[in-house]
């Protein structure tokens, strides 16, 4: 990388820290059972985020919180490339809103932000996941159930859905993705307005 691209590249990555910096979320660092949440660095030129953003994810230099589970690794961070798969979800969604898989609470936190935002339901499998995350999101618009969600029943008619359980994506989780959507396709006010993480990245990279 020449001079003038690594300062391009500087500069690209000092205004992507400022846009997400009110982002990255304030959970403690803790560990409840298999599940730990824990804080990360990204010094600056680091090989891996110089690579990720030529892959068009890129990774600004600084602080970050990670979700791991034992025997599994990295389930979730709060860097721009994850908050970005969601940023159209999270733009579109008003009234009330049904999420799947708690996480770090990304998607969460800027939906409360919101005011056309009426309510956020969460259904969340690990209980452990809700012992280190939840406290972080004390609001009288936000339910959290600890639940699968592919079989939790649904107890009211959501506006918008946003389904994130998946740690890795692959062509195989494609059936799973089409279960969680009949699952609650009933429950939508409008049925198409079901949003799933990774789903379009799966189908784009199949028929290229």
């Amino acid at each position: 990388m020449s001079v003038q691209s690594l300062e391009r590249h500087d500069d690209y990555m000092s205004w992507l820290s400022r846009q997400h910096a009110e982002r990255k979320v304030d959970v403690p660092e803790g560990e409840s059972g298999d599940w730990s949440v824990s804080k990360f660095e990204v010094p600056k030129h680091d090989l891996r985020a110089l690579r990720l953003a030529f892959e068009g994810r890129g990774l600004p230099p600084g602080t970050y919180t990670r979700l791991s589970q034992k025997g599994t690794g990295l389930f979730m961070s709060d860097t721009p490339a994850e908050y970005r798969d969601a940023s159209y979800f999270i733009h579109r969604s008003e009234g009330h809103v049904l999420i799947s898989g708690l996480g770090l609470g990304m998607v969460v936190k800027a939906l409360l932000l919101k005011e056309a935002v009426a309510s956020i339901t969460v259904v969340e499998l690990e209980p452990d996941v809700i012992k280190l995350v939840a406290p972080s999101y004390s609001n009288e618009r936000l339910r959290i159930i600890q639940g699968d969600a592919y079989t939790w029943k649904p107890d009211s008619v959501f506006d918008w859905a946003w389904h994130d359980i998946w740690a890795d994506i692959s062509a195989d989780d494609l059936p799973d993705m089409a279960r969680i959507c009949r699952h609650y396709a009933r429950s939508m006010a409008a049925p198409e307005r079901q949003m799933v993480w990774g789903r379009d990245i799966i189908r784009n990279s199949r028929y290229r």
